[in-house]
């Protein structure tokens, strides 16, 4: 038995109970898919596929998703995606103008370092990135994750400053929105930023 066998149907029923995954769901359909013609959708920290074979069902046989984790490296997942283990194995140019940079909960698991070849990628070669992590901003309910994370994962997490977000990606030239969107304890946030 492999982790997603595992762990998928643990994973899945914690994460309906901590995420607002109807609401994401609904803000990407309606500010981006409803409005515009993508082709390809680049699922940074895929993990458990989740959201890779959600974008999949939305794309249908029109396009592609390819699933980015550090987990495929040593564990591959039983599926026809072409799941990569880093983000510099996409090559930049298959990634067209009809691209979409999807990055869930991950960012708070990253140091700046990490982040700075997936954050190339989502700014330069992306027209649509998507954002959803937790906002260091509250600081009792930032903590509450924190924890969450470092007992669960034994992870340091790292706090994510939207407003450091948002000034990338405007600085990038992309027009952007942001929600608050908790649910518990948690202070989830999401970005959907579309170039201009």
């Amino acid at each position: 038995m492999s982790f997603y066998s595992n762990l998928g149907g643990i994973r899945a029923w914690g994460r309906k109970l901590v995420l607002p995954i109807s609401k994401i769901q609904k803000l990407i359909v309606e500010c981006l898919f409803e409005k515009y013609h993508i082709k390809k959708v680049i699922d940074f920290g895929a993990g458990t596929l989740y959201w890779s074979k959600w974008f999949s069902g939305l794309l249908g046989d029109n396009g592609d998703v390819i699933p980015v984790d550090i987990i495929f490296e040593h564990t591959k997942p039983a599926t026809p995606m072409n799941c990569i283990s880093h983000i510099d194995q996409i090559p930049k140019e298959s990634l067209s103008e009809l691209s979409l940079f999807f990055c869930c909960d991950v960012l708070h698991h990253l140091s700046e370092e990490e982040w700075a070849p997936a954050k190339e990628v989502a700014y330069r070669y992306c027209d649509y990135v998507v954002i959803k992590d937790i906002n260091c901003h509250y600081r009792f309910k930032n903590c509450m994750n924190k924890l969450h994370d470092r007992i669960i994962n034994g992870e340091k997490i790292h706090d994510v400053d939207p407003d450091i977000l948002l000034r990338e990606l405007k600085n990038a030239g992309f027009e952007v929105e942001y929600r608050d969107i908790h649910k518990l304890w948690y202070p989830h946030f999401m970005i959907i930023a579309v170039r201009k």
